[in-house]
């Protein structure tokens, strides 16, 4: 199967709802929003495109994963909502993997659908390209490549913006872990922004520490529409990447 599309809008509000997604979960996620043509509520992926535009590997364990993926991105999807006077909580999704045929087969609620169709007729909307969300392997680094995007939107070429802890914890899902900034810091910001730094190609980040006094309480982040981050001598710098141990051999899918 040859996948069409290497790119989708997405709606902020449908960024938002994806921070209670892990690394796989999200990237699946992203895969069938590729796939999918306007106006589809179906979809089905083979396994063996999924683990290629994934880069997955084969096997079993490969095979337990994307199963075990779909099964939390399920969970995950769930938005709640007020559609005439009527609380609603719903997933965007379902889905199920069919071994006969080895394929990935994904619904997506009609609910939602003008999150997905209706993009191109506003102005809140971001580029989420696949390629870029695939390569990168640490547990935070594609919902922040994905909020920056969303800030950095189709037009600018640079913008700022001061990102308050409360609210970056929030959108992380991490409001009860790494209660000092140190490790916060260490375990989740830094690592995430080099890595999307060193490895994505369409964005670059900055950030700078905003303090309170003593206690720091956001960061100040500079987004740049480009693979390199300029310098002050007006020349370019390529970003390396260079992980503490801690955060190289940190396996998100074993994280709870």
């Amino acid at each position: 199967m040859q996948l069409k599309k290497e790119k989708f809008a997405q709606d902020n509000a449908l960024i938002r709802a994806t921070h209670q997604m892990n690394n796989m979960e999200l990237k699946l996620f992203y895969l069938a929003c590729t796939v999918r043509e306007q106006g589809e509520t179906y979809i089905e992926i083979s396994l063996s495109d999924t683990k290629k535009k994934l880069n997955i590997g084969h096997g079993g364990n490969q095979n337990k994963l994307i199963y075990d993926s779909l099964l939390n991105l399920v969970k995950s999807s769930v938005i709640r909502n007020i559609i005439n006077n009527e609380h609603i909580a719903e997933p965007i999704i379902t889905g199920r993997i069919s071994e006969n045929n080895n394929l990935v087969k994904i619904k997506f609620n009609e609910l939602y659908l003008p999150y997905l169709d209706e993009l191109d007729r506003t102005k809140q909307f971001t580029w989420i390209y696949l390629k870029q969300i695939t390569k990168l392997n640490l547990t935070y680094s594609p919902r922040i490549y994905a909020f920056c995007k969303m800030l950095l939107g189709a037009n600018l070429k640079v913008i700022s913006y001061k990102w308050w802890l409360k609210d970056m914890r929030q959108y992380l899902n991490v409001e009860n872990k790494y209660n000092k900034f140190k490790d916060f810091n260490n375990r989740i910001i830094k690592p995430s922004i080099d890595e999307i730094n060193a490895k994505n190609d369409d964005v670059s980040i900055r950030y700078e520490h905003i303090k309170k006094g003593r206690s720091v309480v956001g960061i100040y982040l500079t987004i740049y529409k480009s693979k390199f981050l300029p310098s002050n001598n007006n020349d370019t710098e390529k970003i390396t990447i260079n992980y503490p141990e801690e955060v190289k051999n940190f396996k998100w899918w074993e994280y709870n």
